[in-house]
């Protein structure tokens, strides 16, 4: 008999377990499955920075990335053991950008410092190369996983509660939608039926259900590198965000080594982290932007990441509701931000669920006429 429940969630990443951990808390009688192709968290979720920096270059991303820090305070207090912890956050912007990047911060106590303090800097860190005309954003302060786990221990958080049922190595081959039922064909040749549905599979969205929808709002997928630099970061070390390069050095101070993330120019990969790796191209980027900042660590690259994720062609997510059917929302095109945005676009996205299930105002008005 195929098993039926309120709602069916496909993706159990970073988006994926905060809509079934935020659902559960808003809805504690609904029976909600969680469904993964591979393992809860194991995606694009496991290769990320986790790194929470409070800013966004749109309106919506700032919102996004606001809500997402209340999310995660919820988050922290509601599962103990959730390893994120503050970061202190440094910016390098040449100085006439620098205004329009001060501009994009949520911390309300980011600043342009002053030229001592810029000069403090340089003493405090004499490996740093600033380029000259260089303007400093300090006073900043983000967060980050400890470990990539958090999406895991979210998922496991919501498999403790009432009427949660977790799904791992289950694909989700085939939906057929009715009014009132979505009806989900998988790879173990069973049928999953709910009323609601959150379609939340990151980069595999290019080639899920609905993929038509997907290419005609321009969604691609990008490889993502980021690499280990072996050197060993001291307590107070903070991040370093280089706003002209969009790439930062991350300390890492469970694994004694520093991450550094830039921006990889490689389109339409195939969205099998499997297949991926560092080639000759994304290490010769990466050495060209690591010299122009800290040249002397160039010797001390020790390997590093490679994944991927879906990019709509403004940057911003998409959370939308499926054209034509009814109680299906796709939440997605994280543009490398699932970590840090993910909590607010799970809420999002389970708020257009709950707008397509409220009376329309003429219904309403139909409805009283009658009484």
């Amino acid at each position: 008999m195929p098993r039926e429940y309120d709602l069916a969630i496909i993706g159990a990443g970073m988006v994926g377990a905060s809509a079934a951990w935020l659902a559960r808390k808003a809805q504690p009688d609904w029976h909600i499955v969680l469904i993964d192709r591979a393992l809860a968290g194991h995606g694009t979720s496991l290769y990320s920075a986790s790194l929470d920096i409070p800013y966004g270059h749109t309106p919506l991303r700032r919102a996004l990335s606001t809500r997402s820090q209340s999310l995660f305070k919820e988050l922290s207090s509601a599962i103990s053991d959730l390893p994120i912890g503050p970061l202190k956050i440094y910016g390098l912007s040449d100085k006439s950008q620098a205004a329009d990047v001060l501009s994009n911060f949520i911390d309300e106590n980011t600043r342009i410092a002053a030229d001592e303090e810029l000069q403090t800097l340089k003493a405090t860190w004499p490996g740093l190369h600033v380029p000259e005309n260089s303007a400093l954003l300090t006073d900043t302060i983000g967060s980050r996983a400890l470990k990539n786990q958090v999406a895991i221990q979210i998922a496991q958080a919501f498999t403790k509660t009432p009427n949660s049922t977790l799904f791992e190595g289950t694909e989700v081959c085939e939906i057929e939608s009715t009014p009132n039922q979505h009806s989900l064909k998988t790879s173990q040749q069973t049928t999953i039926r709910a009323k609601r549905l959150i379609q939340a599979i990151g980069p595999w969205v290019v080639s899920g259900p609905e993929v038509d929808h997907m290419k005609e709002r321009g969604i691609r997928v990008k490889k993502i590198v980021a690499l280990h630099i072996n050197q060993q970061p001291r307590p107070d070390d903070p991040v370093f965000h280089f706003f002209d390069d969009d790439a930062f050095l991350m300390p890492q101070h469970n694994l004694g080594q520093w991450l550094f993330s830039f921006r990889c120019e490689q389109w339409d990969v195939i969205p099998e982290i499997s297949q991926l790796t560092i080639d000759k191209t994304d290490l010769d980027l990466a050495k060209t932007v690591l010299s122009k900042y800290y040249p002397e660590w160039l010797h001390s690259i020790s390997g590093g990441r490679v994944f991927c994720d879906a990019y709509a062609p403004s940057g911003e997510p998409l959370i939308m509701n499926v054209p034509g059917k009814s109680n299906y929302v796709i939440a997605g095109a994280c543009s490398g931000s699932g970590y840090r945005l993910g909590p607010a676009i799970a809420e999002r996205a389970l708020s257009l669920l709950e707008a397509t299930n409220k009376p329309k105002q003429k219904d309403l008005e139909k409805q009283e006429m009658v009484e």
